[in-house]
């Protein structure tokens, strides 16, 4: 695919950005406010990669909409279950824009 040709309308992706952010679920009430900045920033990431924003706008339009959070996990940057995208909160911010891009395709698969 050509993604210098993909064309964008800033409408759909606020929207679609939106769609995810209001997608989070915080771990603990205690924890919210500094996780949700934390998915924010990977978010941000993800969205000026050209490929990373296709997947999560794919991910936006899904329905029912899926949710997002952090949990702990020992062998891997993250998980797809039950339309749930989990990140390892573990892992290094630098890592987890690919883990989100790569849960978010194995929700547009499922």
């Amino acid at each position: 695919m050509d993604f210098e040709k993909i064309s964008i309308n800033n409408n759909d992706f606020y929207k679609a950005k939106r769609a995810i952010l209001d997608g989070f679920v915080p771990s603990r009430p205690e924890k919210a406010k500094e996780e949700a900045a934390r998915f924010r920033k990977i978010v941000d990431t993800v969205m000026n990669v050209p490929a990373g924003r296709e997947t999560l706008m794919a991910v936006a339009k899904l329905r029912p909409p899926c949710k997002f959070g952090f949990e702990a996990f020992t062998d891997k940057g993250g998980c797809f279950n039950n339309g749930r995208i989990l990140l390892n909160p573990n892992v290094s911010n630098d890592l987890l824009p690919a883990a989100l891009v790569h849960e978010a395709t194995h929700a547009i698969q499922d």
